[in-house]
């Protein structure tokens, strides 16, 4: 912000009398120069009225005194009396009398009466007439006087102008004529002041005769300045005008002769107005900065005692700085502490790249870091004292920062001001104030900003002094009020809490929980890891539960492991109940402690209804939802909830339909084969449970797992293993020695679970390498440290870790490689699917890259259909699953298929959705090679499509030669041999934005041409 508008109207108000001034006296000065052309010009056109009056009267006379002399020679040249001419001797006698005393007079001629022939002449001459009959004209009043036109004489080399006399006799017959040259150079001297430019002798009709100029006459075709005026006047007795011209340069010389000793004195003036109006402004600037200052000196002082952050009263007053006044910047600094560093903790600038520039300033304590330790905010806290004005010039540091901040450059003066608390030695902050003015600063300017330095420290003293009393006002609060370790409220908060909460309880007419809680499992935490763990888990509640429940609800500790909730403003137990649910899924979250272990912990819950009851006072509430807990406790092992409501009896579960089929035995072990894609043969199987009920109906996993419960999980993991134990010796003896794969819930993996399992796979006949147990990856199980070492005592075992349905979570992936596993399983979800989304064979592929690496078995589960199976063995699955191959079987079943098993020996693709796969694979190959080396394959082969091994798939598919799939296949070639050739010419060239869309258009071809065929079979997949 420059000035307010007030101070502008005042700027713009001085300025304006002195530019009224200034445009006064020009147009005063303007004036007098109009009035001096227009007086110059009147004296030009007066001297030219003289000058053509006086020449015209002497070039008549000068032709005159010529027709003079020629009636003289017509006398002496012919007989008196008798009208002939004299003898030629004595008419040559006379001429050269005449001449001596007439030099002007060059040559004479008689003419017979027709004029067109000279019959006599004093000088030799042309065969024809030099000027015919026709180009005379006579002389108004004198009928025998004749001029001519001018012309250029050969013999002279001169411009002259004919002229003759008619001769006649006594009785006026026509005898001839005399006629002479006039050389226009004796029309005479005439007199004409240095700046009329011409006099110029002309023809009514604009024949110019002769002009005067440089003082003597010259031809009618000497070339003339550009005319600015002129004067006319007729020639007295002849038929010409004089005009007499003047240029503009001439106009402009006379003028400026007169105007250049006036021209200093309207300089002058006007400088002097201008050099008054800048010294007056530069006075109001002063002044009126000095007044915005003092007002933004008033305003932040009003600011910073209302504000209650440092940082608030930092920035507020930066901002006022600049926006207030005609600073460019401004910002604080403080120092870090046990750093040499000041942290610009507030900036405020008039454009967002300087304040950005300020911001990342780090001016240094230490000053022998140049330039930040010697610039001005480090002098000012070194020093302790205010520093500047400094310009750039006069700090080498400041001008090292601005090279290396270049918004920095604008800047052209800073002052920096050291800010102390009371009773404080060390500056606490330091002021910079930033201009683009290196007279910005005035002595009646610092000394506001330094009382407003002040300011600031007396802000700072009070925020500090009122913070130490709500520091010391909070921690008594917190000591009686809360609890040490977790920072709950205590006891005697809870009290206080419970009357204000029964109170509105009875006024709403809303009921109000009273829930006493207890943590179940937690004292095995402090025996296993200590006390300390025992403290990190109670203090990971006391953060949990507030977030828990809503705002208006409260939770205390009462101490050990005894929290009390307070759930108000309830309707009925349905809000009640969901509330309960949340805080039993928040205790229930798994808890990482400082060692790395995670561990879980349950709860038990006791609830007591207000105003239900007998309960009157706190006290009472308290004991009732303690007996209620006391009941949820009691009954912890076969309890619907882990809460219990004062007065009503514990809610025990209900077991589900699929429990009692399982405790019933109805469970049946089915096999699903797992096919060596390399082998071409059944190498596995995978374990699957099924529930068979009273009616015959076989229920499968989708039906059953939701109604099972944690413990039910382990039970059943147990059963299909023990059932898989027995039936693998019996597949032995038949000859078919299979590895099976066993579903093992996460959450069933404990110690316990463990040494059952070496107890089983002990009494078991069957190898445990041929035993592979499956691993959930969707569950939080693999994130928890007790997991990796769960897993690694399995691996003791001699069994085969598998991680299941890979794909339909990501936490594992960010742990894949810490877990001791030997075999993944792709999420069949991505492979059902395929024929609907053949994109996430790329997914596939990647799967399968990531397998190689770790060094572990991949199989495929959901390989449904043919297509499918195409599709996986095209892009070299290893290992298959899926009702392609075989559905799950009963073991009777199993065998049948064994003894009968189908036969994969087929050549793929064989069909589209393998054709795209094999386009995949092979766009994926020759991508990798042309980037390993250009050079390596030849551009002959790469652009001929026939030597590619996708068009004999083609062919053999019924691909027709030259349909659009062909040509997509040969355009893709030439766009990849194209890339190839670029590679090899350009090696930093990697744009493959040209082969990628041949190859997209050719696979999006491939597709649409797969959806047709299933289309006509009946069986349309595209989703559009």
């Amino acid at each position: 912000m420059a000035f307010f508008r007030s101070d502008r109207g005042i700027l713009w108000g001085a300025t304006t009398i002195f530019v009224a001034l200034a445009l006064l006296f020009a147009s005063l000065v303007l004036w007098r120069a109009i009035n001096l052309q227009q007086s110059t010009k009147a004296n030009f056109r007066d001297q030219a009225e003289i000058v053509a009056t006086r020449t015209a009267d002497a070039v008549a006379v000068n032709i005159n005194a010529r027709f003079h002399d020629l009636a003289f020679l017509k006398n002496a040249f012919f007989a008196e009396g008798t009208g002939h001419l004299l003898p030629s001797a004595q008419v040559l006698s006379a001429f050269a009398a005449f001449q001596h005393t007439h030099p002007a007079v060059s040559a004479i001629n008689i003419q017979d009466p027709s004029g067109d022939r000279i019959v006599w002449s004093s000088v030799k001459q042309p065969a024809r007439p030099i000027t015919p009959d026709k180009d005379f004209s006579p002389l108004p009043g004198y009928p025998d006087r004749f001029l001519g036109r001018v012309a250029h004489a050969q013999r002279t080399q001169a411009w002259v102008l004919t002229m003759r006399q008619r001769i006649r006799d006594n009785e006026g017959h026509v005898l001839g004529f005399i006629g002479s040259p006039f050389l226009l150079a004796n029309l005479g001297m005439i007199h004409t002041p240095p700046e009329l430019q011409s006099v110029v002798v002309m023809r009514p009709h604009g024949q110019v005769v002769s002009v005067w100029k440089d003082g003597r006459w010259m031809p009618p075709d000497t070339p003339l300045a550009p005319v600015d005026g002129e004067v006319v006047v007729p020639v007295p007795g002849y038929p010409w005008d004089l005009h007499v011209q003047w240029t503009a340069a001439a106009l402009n010389h006379a003028f400026w002769q007169v105007e250049r000793t006036r021209l200093p004195i309207f300089l002058m003036g006007l400088f002097f107005i201008a050099g008054m109006g800048t010294l007056t402004r530069r006075l109001l600037r002063r002044l009126l900065r000095l007044r915005q200052y003092q007002a933004a000196a008033v305003l932040a002082q009003q600011d910073l005692l209302r504000q209650n952050d440092p940082k608030v009263m930092y920035q507020r007053l930066v901002e006022v700085v600049v926006e207030q006044t005609e600073a460019i910047g401004a910002y604080i600094a403080v120092p870090e502490a046990g750093s040499e560093w000041l942290r610009v903790a507030a900036a405020s600038a008039d454009t967002p790249d300087l304040r950005q520039a300020m911001e990342q300033l780090t001016p240094s304590k230490d000053p022998a870091h140049f330039p930040y330790g010697n610039m001005v905010p480090s002098l000012a806290f070194r020093e302790k004292t205010p520093q500047g004005p400094v310009s750039p010039g006069q700090s080498p540091a400041m001008t090292a920062v601005q090279r290396q901040q270049a918004p920095l450059s604008r800047i052209r003066s800073v002052m920096a001001y050291p800010v102390f608390l009371c009773e404080e030695r060390e500056p606490t902050a330091v002021l910079v104030i930033e201009s683009d003015s290196s007279r910005h600063f005035t002595q009646s300017l610092q000394r506001l900003l330094g009382q407003l330095a002040v300011t600031l420290g007396l802000a700072l003293t009070q925020w500090r002094h009122h913070r130490e009393l709500i520091e010391k006002d909070a921690e008594i609060q917190q000591m009686a009020f809360y609890d040490d370790l977790t920072a709950l409220p205590n006891r005697r908060f809870l009290e206080i809490q419970m009357e204000q909460d029964m109170a509105r309880a009875e006024r709403h007419n809303r009921l109000l929980a009273v829930c006493m809680l207890d943590l179940d499992g937690f004292k095995p935490v402090n025996d296993t890891y200590g006390h300390e763990a025992g403290d990190e888990v109670l203090v990971a509640l006391g953060k949990r539960l507030p977030e828990a429940l809503r705002k208006s609800d409260f939770v205390a500790r009462l101490g050990g492991d005894e929290f009390v909730l307070l759930v108000e403003d309830l309707a009925d137990l349905g809000d009640l109940t969901q509330t309960l649910k949340k805080v039993e899924d928040t205790i229930a979250a798994p808890i990482r402690l400082s060692n790395g272990e995670t561990i879980r912990i349950g709860a038990s819950m006791g609830i007591f209804l207000y105003p239900f009851g007998d309960g009157e006072t706190a006290d009472q509430l308290l004991r009732w939802s303690d007996q209620a807990l006391y009941e949820s406790k009691a009954h912890k092992a076969d309890r619907e909830h882990p809460w219990v409501l004062f007065g009503e009896e514990v809610r025990k579960a209900q077991r589900t339909p699929a429990q009692h089929l399982l405790d019933a035995g109805a469970l049946e072990v089915w096999y699903q084969p797992i096919l060596d894609n390399r082998a071409r043969k059944v190498v596995g199987v995978e374990a699957l449970a099924r529930l068979r009920d009273a009616e015959g109906k076989i229920w499968p996993p989708a039906e059953f797992l939701p109604q099972l419960r944690d413990a039910d999980f382990f039970d059943l993991s147990k059963k299909v293993f023990a059932q898989a134990l027995a039936d693998l010796p019996i597949l032995d003896a038949q000859g078919w020695s299979l590895w099976v794969s066993v579903n093992v819930d996460p959450r069933s993996v404990s110690e316990s679970c463990i040494t059952c399992l070496r107890e089983m796979i002990t009494l078991g006949a069957v190898d445990p390498s041929r035993i592979t147990l499956e691993i959930l990856e969707g569950s939080d199980f693999l994130e928890q440290q007790a997991a990796l070492e769960h897993l690694l005592e399995m691996k003791t075992l001699g069994v085969r870790l598998a991680l299941d349905d890979v794909g339909s979570a990501y936490a594992s992936l960010l742990r894949l490689k810490d877990l001791p596993i030997d075999e993944i399983k792709l999420d069949q979800a991505f492979v059902r699917t395929l024929e609907k989304r053949p994109q996430d064979l790329h997914f596939v592929g990647a799967t399968q890259d990531l397998a190689s690496g770790m060094g572990v078995n991949l199989v495929v589960e959901g390989v449904e259909t043919d297509d499918i199976f195409d599709a996986v063995t095209v892009m070299g699955a290893p290992l298959l699953q899926g009702y392609a191959i075989a559905k799950p079987l009963p073991l009777a079943e199993l065998q049948e298929f064994l003894q009968h098993t189908p036969s994969h020996h087929r050549r793929h693709p064989t069909g589209l959705l393998g054709l795209y796969a094999a386009q995949l694979a092979n766009h994926s190959a020759l991508k990798k090679a042309i980037r390993q080396n250009p050079r390596l394959v030849d551009y002959m082969t790469l652009v001929d499509a026939t030597t590619c091994p996708i068009h004999d798939d083609m062919r053999r598919l019924g691909v027709d030669d030259g349909g659009p799939l062909d040509r997509l296949h040969q355009e893709y070639h030439r766009a990849i041999a194209v890339m190839d050739a670029l590679l090899i010419s350009s090696p930093a060239n990697d744009d493959w934005s040209a082969a990628e869309r041949a190859e997209k258009a050719l696979e999006q071809a491939i597709i649409e041409a797969f959806w047709k065929s299933k289309a006509e079979d009946g069986n349309p997949l595209s989703s559009g």
